[in-house]
C-alpha cells in the first residue's frame, strides 16, 4: 500500500509538472489581445476583418474558406506567409466570419477580438485608390510584441520576402518610348523623344492589376487598357502582351482587343482577380508617316487605364492617362503652324543668285516672316545625307522665296548639298553641315531646339508652357545665305565681229552687183 501510494504520488507530481508546462508555454502571465486597428484609410471606407488564423489547444489552426483555401500554418506552429494564400483568400471570403471595423477618422478598429491573425478588406471608397488586402494580429502581449495594428501606407511582405506590394495602392498607367532620340531614363527614351519620317518607333505600356476581393461582380469588375496614336503614326504592328513577364494571348479566359487606332485591352474579370499586384505590360510599335507635325507641334500619343475601385457599384474610378510627345524637325519650316500660337516661318536656308540678298524684319506679328529676300532664286535641288554623306535622307526644291524647306528630320547631324542648279545658273559645290540639337522638359514636351548650319549659324527656339499648353515661342533665325552664279556663254552668235561680217558681205555683194549691171550695159552698147 505504501509502495502504491508513492507511486500516485510521483504520478501527480509529474502530471502537475507537466501541467505548469503546458500553462507557461502558451498563456503564462501573458494577456490577450482584444483589438485590432487599420491606420490611414480614408474616410467613408467600409472595412471589414475576416478571422483567418485561431488559437485551438494551444496552437494556431488556419480557418479556411469554402474552397479549402487557408493560411499556411507549419508543423512548428509558426505561420508561412505567402501572398498567394492572402489573394486566394480575398478572392473568396465564404465561410469566413466577418466583421466590420469603426471608424474613428483615418484609423478603424474592431475591438473584443479573440487571439490569432485577420485578413482586412478595405470597400465602398469613392476615391481612386484600390485597397489591396491586409493582415493584423492580435497576439498575447508579454510586452515585446509588436502592436495589433496595420497601417494602409506601408507594404504586405511575405515571410519569406519574396513578394511585397503595397496594401493600398492608386493604380498608374506609363507609356514611354523604347526607339527614338530625346530625354531618356536609366538608358530607355522616355516621355519626350524625336524621330523622322519612316521610322519604326516601339511603344510600352506599363500598369498593375490591382488585387480586388470577392467583393467586386464579375459581371462589372473593369481593369482595360486604351491607346490613341496621333495621325502622324500608321496603325500599330507587332503588339505583344505580358502578365508578370509571361507573355499572355487574347482569349475567352484572358483579355479581348477591340479597334486599331484607337485600341482598347479589356480584361476578364476572373483573370483579373487570379493575377492580382501582376505587372502588365503592352508593347508594339508604328510607322512615323508623311503626316507628322514639325517641330514645335507634337506627334502626341496618349494611353488610358480604366479601372474599378468600389465593389459596391457599376462605376470605375476616374480614368488615368499617361501621354508621350513625338517631334519631328524642320528646316525652313513653321515653327508650331497647327496650335496657331505662333505659325511664323523659320529661315535657316535661303537660296538667291548672284544679286541677291536677305535682310532682317524686326516684328512683334506671329504671323510675319522674319525675313525680307531680293532676287530668290527658284528651282535649286537639294539633297540632304547622314552625316559620313553617303546616304541620302531627304531631297527638296528651292521655292520662288528662295526658301529650302526640308521637314520629317530627327535629331542629329547632316551633310547638305546642292545637287541641281536652276537653269542657266551653275551648280553650287560647296557642302554644308547641318545640326538639329533639342531639349524637353521633365513630361516629354520640347522645351526648345537648336539648328546650326555650318557650324556657325545657330538658330535657337525656346517654348514657354503653362499647364502643358504653349504659350509663347521665342528665338530667331539666324540664316545661311546660298548664292548662285549665272553661267559663263559661250561666244555670242550677235556679237560685233558677225556683224562687220554681215557688213561686208552686204558690200561685197552690192559692189559686185553693180558692176555686173554695169558690164552687162556696156556689151548692150557694143552690140
Amino acid at each position: 500500500m505504501k509502495k502504491v501510494f508513492k507511486k500516485a504520488v510521483t504520478l501527480l507530481l509529474a502530471l502537475g509538472v507537466i501541467l505548469a508546462m503546458g500553462v507557461t508555454s502558451f498563456a503564462e502571465t501573458r494577456t490577450a489581445e482584444t483589438t485590432i486597428t487599420v491606420k490611414n484609410v480614408e474616410a467613408g471606407a467600409t472595412v471589414t476583418a475576416y478571422q483567418v488564423v485561431q488559437e485551438k489547444n494551444g496552437r494556431w489552426v488556419a480557418i479556411a474558406n469554402n474552397s479549402g483555401n487557408k493560411i499556411t500554418v507549419k508543423e512548428d506552429g509558426n505561420v508561412d506567409l505567402k501572398a498567394s494564400d492572402v489573394t486566394a483568400l480575398a478572392n473568396d471570403t465564404s465561410g469566413l466570419t466577418g466583421k466590420t471595423m469603426i471608424s474613428s477618422g483615418s484609423d478603424y478598429t474592431l475591438s473584443d477580438v479573440k487571439p490569432g491573425m485577420y485578413l482586412v478588406l478595405v470597400t465602398k471608397t469613392d476615391s481612386a485608390k484600390v485597397y489591396n488586402p491586409m493582415i493584423v494580429s492580435a497576439d498575447y502581449t508579454t510586452g515585446e510584441n509588436e502592436k495589433p495594428e496595420v497601417d494602409a501606407t506601408s507594404n504586405f511582405v511575405a515571410s519569406d520576402k519574396s513578394v511585397a506590394y503595397a496594401k493600398s495602392s492608386e493604380p498608374t498607367i506609363d507609356k514611354s518610348v523604347t526607339t527614338g532620340k530625346g530625354k531618356t531614363n536609366d538608358g530607355e527614351t522616355d516621355k519626350g523623344y524625336s524621330v523622322a519620317v519612316g521610322d519604326d518607333v516601339g511603344f510600352k505600356i506599363e500598369g498593375k492589376i490591382p488585387s480586388y476581393s470577392d467583393d467586386y461582380d464579375n459581371n462589372t469588375l473593369t481593369y482595360k487598357i486604351e491607346d490613341t496614336l496621333s495621325k502622324g503614326f500608321d496603325d500599330p504592328k507587332d503588339f505583344a502582351v505580358t502578365v508578370n513577364g509571361t507573355p499572355v494571348n487574347e482569349g475567352d479566359v484572358t483579355y479581348s482587343k477591340t479597334g486599331t487606332n484607337p485600341f482598347t485591352i479589356s480584361f476578364k474579370a476572373p483573370f483579373i482577380k487570379k493575377h492580382g499586384n501582376e505587372n502588365v505590360v503592352v508593347t508594339y510599335s508604328a510607322k512615323v508617316n508623311s503626316n507628322a507635325a514639325v517641330n514645335f507641334d507634337p506627334n502626341t500619343n496618349t494611353a488610358k487605364l480604366t479601372y474599378s475601385n468600389n465593389p459596391s457599384t457599376d462605376g470605375t474610378a476616374k480614368p488615368k492617362e499617361s501621354k508621350t510627345y513625338n517631334y519631328t524637325f524642320g528646316i525652313d519650316a513653321n515653327l508650331n503652324g497647327e496650335s496657331g500660337i505662333d505659325t511664323k516661318r523659320t529661315s535657316e536656308i535661303i537660296k538667291i543668285d548672284e544679286n541677291g540678298k536677305v535682310e532682317k524684319i524686326d516684328s512683334t506679328e506671329t504671323t510675319q516672316e522674319s525675313t525680307k529676300v531680293t532676287e530668290p532664286l527658284k528651282d535649286a535641288e537639294f539633297t540632304l545625307y547622314t552625316s559620313d554623306g553617303n546616304t541620302a535622307v531627304k531631297t527638296a526644291m528651292t521655292g520662288s522665296d528662295g526658301y529650302l524647306s526640308i521637314t520629317g528630320l530627327n535629331e542629329g547631324e547632316y551633310v547638305l548639298k546642292e545637287t541641281k542648279a536652276p537653269t542657266g545658273y551653275a551648280l553650287d559645290d560647296k557642302t554644308h553641315s547641318v545640326k538639329i540639337s533639342a531639349k524637353y522638359n521633365e513630361d516629354g514636351t520640347l522645351a526648345s531646339y537648336t539648328v546650326t548650319i555650318d557650324g556657325n549659324a545657330t538658330s535657337t527656339y525656346t517654348a514657354t508652357y503653362d499647364k502643358g499648353t504653349i504659350t509663347k515661342i521665342s528665338g530667331d533665325s539666324s540664316t545661311v545665305t546660298i548664292k548662285n552664279s549665272k553661267t559663263k556663254g559661250l561666244p555670242s552668235t550677235g556679237g560685233m565681229g558677225t556683224y562687220l561680217f554681215i557688213v561686208l558681205g552686204i558690200t561685197i555683194i552690192a559692189i559686185a552687183g553693180g558692176m555686173l549691171i554695169r558690164r552687162h550695159r556696156n556689151e548692150n552698147r557694143s552690140e
